[in-house]
């Protein structure tokens, strides 16, 4: 198959289309130093690589991807002084990329370096990436963004005076969907149904893999996996074939928990992943179909990982069961309820005899491409096997087959390509070994996960619906759910039902208690399946929210530390009702809320001990800061402001006075009203306030080119002496 594409790298900003979902990887969070300064990113020095090659494709890749070896600091690349730090962007585009791929190279940041990738519309924020991600051979793989467009932010102190070499080694063009619901054939189990929900432990072990070189990106299913000394270390079992040359290992991410939240729900996420690892064991000559890495990078508790148990014995599984990711889509589950039978693939295959379990036909479902390593785990629910491939479809679900975990067991005189130098380190020799969790165990235990409704500006109509999830073992049958609306009014209810260990629902409220302005709802969950729960700090979840009629203003008030935000709240006080609002922020390095305030003035009140931070507050109707302000010490800061009646103080543009086109994109032709009888001054300012554009004395017809202005929102202000106005333009 031939196919062409250009990829395109430049230090400047271009608007480009982008979808909204975002993979999050381990990172410190926090926001771009740019946001909000985008249209002052400029530089012209762009790249362009077009690129003629033949894909031989296959079920496994998603991805094709190029060599590149663009230094981020090059002293080509213009550097931007921003707030005591150095700023280097880069922008990637790719035409008709589904996704955009990201590798680096000479990845060793040093302490307040970091990295961001993000879309150009600021949805998708990948970062900050810091030391905390190097490894030892400096290579770095981002999960991939949506779209075909990319921003790298690399940025140091000011004072840091260190040469970094930072390179993009490799940029991939996606071009199969990185979320496949719409692939799959139609037989395949959600690990969420209940006809799964004996698996709800195990499914934790199976992880969905991203593996890239500088060549492709594909995908596999691969499984957490135990050693007999429990040891929890993060080692990954999955096909050989997933891996041509292994130089693909360091580059590979792995996803946990990507699964759809209920019973074909179609709502899977990928917020939990780990990126690179390293090779432990693998065949020789690909003569047997596995390979076992260890992740570089601690998975985090809030993951809560899960390592299968195995069998390593020649015990014929009297059935099978296989969770994967077919065609990288979220994990389901394969079942056949009959012994399978010892077999070989296939001469032509280049495997050793009879080194295979064959499924004869499944039961339920089937495997797709992207399922390949999916474990195969017997009727004692230990892994014996990982997917090698087959003829099964769903329309045709006969002869699939598992590389044996027994045959790589020991076979080598290498020892270091054993599964046994590793499962087993201290050769207990045992024949099987337990699964291992170590996420504590709870009979009877319930989170709140989200406030799903109402999110930012609500109405009236809108339900107060939560999401929870079962973290007991218990089956959870009944909860009390308590609602407190703007700290007084108080909704107590029992939900019933009957969810298993892992699962989600949602519940709506019976009733709410909302005002016109700004809202607070905290929710309290308590007493599942009657009795007290046995581990509380996920029981609570606070809400601030605003509900309004017409003529109201969407306030975006928005928070950034370096050094966290756990110890900072605020409190807003509409000083014509009194009605107030108050929370606390989480704990991250930056937070927003946004509130549609009716007009008034208010009190705000910020708290922030012992610690630096930016706060600002926008009223994004009106295009406008309210207020913008950096505190480097400990204290209280306590100002108003007020919001004008919507007539007043929004920006309107006269019936009479023409501007077209509006929007434009290079000359912009302005004829004032008639009433203008003599313009004294016309000017046009950018949102920062500064001016670009000023002209006085009579100018009944102004023409003005704007082939230097970027692409955003400005002011025109006309004065006269007997009249005043000013118009919003939008160049595009």
């Amino acid at each position: 198959m031939k196919e062409r594409f250009n990829i395109i790298l430049i230090v400047t900003l271009v608007f480009c289309s982008n979808l909204e979902p975002i993979f999050a990887q381990l990172s410190n969070g926090g926001k771009p130093y740019l946001f909000g300064y985008k249209k002052e990113i400029s530089a012209n020095y762009p790249f362009k690589i077009s690129i003629d090659d033949t894909l031989e494709l296959d079920d496994l890749q998603v991805a094709k991807n190029v060599e590149t070896s663009i230094r981020i600091t090059d002293n080509k690349h213009e550097a931007k002084i921003l707030n005591g730090r150095k700023i280097w962007t880069l922008k990637v585009e790719i035409p008709e990329a589904l996704f955009i791929n990201l590798l680096f190279a000479n990845f060793k940041l040093a302490a307040n370096q970091e990295l961001y990738i993000y879309s150009p519309n600021n949805n998708q924020v990948l970062g900050a990436f810091t030391a905390q991600n190097n490894k030892p051979d400096g290579s770095f793989a981002v999960s991939p963004l949506e779209g075909n467009c990319a921003i790298i932010e690399y940025s140091q102190a000011v004072e840091d005076i260190s040469v970094q070499l930072l390179k993009l080694s490799a940029v991939g063009k996606g071009f199969k969907p990185l979320t496949s619901q719409n692939l799959l054939e139609t037989c395949h189990l959600d690990i969420n149904c209940p006809e799964a929900a004996d698996y709800s432990e195990l499914k934790r072990s199976v992880v969905h893999l991203l593996i890239s070189d500088k060549y492709k990106s594909s995908i596999c299913t691969g499984t957490l996996i135990n050693t007999t000394d429990n040891s929890g270390k993060p080692y990954v079992i999955t096909a050989d074939h997933c891996y041509e040359k292994y130089t693909e290992v360091t580059n590979t991410l792995f996803y946990f928990n990507y699964e759809n939240s209920g019973c074909n729900t179609s709502d899977p996420v990928k917020n939990n992943s780990l990126s690179g690892a390293r090779l432990l064991a693998a065949p020789k000559n690909h003569e047997l179909d596995y390979t076992l890495v260890e992740i570089m990078e601690p998975i985090p508790s809030a993951y809560k990982p899960y390592f299968a148990g195995w069998d390593r014995s020649l015990d014929t599984p009297k059935s099978i069961a296989a969770i994967h990711h077919p065609s990288g889509a979220a994990k389901k589950l394969s079942i056949e309820n009959d012994p399978v039978v010892s077999a070989s693939i296939g001469s032509n295959m280049g495997y050793l005899d009879d080194s295979h379990w064959k499924v004869l036909m499944w039961d339920s479902g089937a495997t797709e491409g992207g399922s390949s390593g999916a474990p195969a785990f017997n009727d004692k629910m230990k892994l014996v096997g990982m997917l090698t491939g087959g003829a099964a479809t769903c329309a045709n679900p006969y002869n699939d087959y598992f590389s044996k975990l027994n045959a790589a067991w020991n076979y080598s005189a290498e020892p270091e390509r054993n599964l046994k130098t590793w499962l087993d380190p201290s050769d207990t020799q045992t024949q099987t070994c337990n699964p291992y969790d170590p996420t504590t165990k709870y009979l009877n235990n319930v989170a709140i996960k989200e406030i799903l409704s109402p999110q930012n500006c609500a109405s009236f109509d809108d339900n107060f619906v939560i999401e929870i999830e079962n973290t007991g073992n218990n089956q959870l049958t009944s909860l009390h759910v308590t609602i407190v609306f703007n700290q007084n009014e108080r909704v107590d209810f029992t939900w019933t039902g009957n969810l298993a260990f892992g699962a989600r629902t949602q519940i709506a409220a019976p009733e709410t208690f909302y005002t016109e302005g700004a809202n607070s709802a905290e929710v309290y969950l308590t007493m599942p399946n009657n009795l007290p729960d046995d581990a509380q700090e996920d029981n609570y979840k606070q809400q601030v929210f605003s509900v309004a009629n017409d003529n109201v203003n969407k306030i975006k008030m928005l928070f950034v530390s370096r050094n966290g935000l756990s110890n900072v709240s605020w409190l807003l006080l509409n000083e014509n009702t009194n009605a107030k609002i108050e929370a606390s922020l989480p704990n991250s390095n930056s937070a927003s809320t946004i509130l549609c305030l009716t007009t008034g003035c208010y009190r705000f009140e910020l708290i922030h001990p012992n610690i630096a931070l930016q706060f600002t507050i926008e009223n994004e109707s009106l295009y406008k800061t309210i207020y913008n302000k950096q505190y480097a010490n400990a204290g209280n800061e306590v100002f108003k402001f007020c919001i004008f009646p919507y007539n007043e103080s929004r920006v309107y543009v006269s019936d009479q006075t023409k501007v077209f086109p509006n929007p434009f994109t290079e000359v912009v032709f302005i004829k004032p009203a008639e009433n203008f009888a003599e313009v004294y001054s016309a000017e046009i300012f950018n949102m920062l306030g500064k001016r670009l554009f000023g002209r006085q004395n009579n100018l009944s017809d102004i023409y003005i080119d704007t082939s230097d202005y970027p692409p955003g929102v400005y002011w025109l202000f006309l004065n006269a002496k007997t009249r005043k106005e000013k118009i919003l333009l939008v160049k595009i």
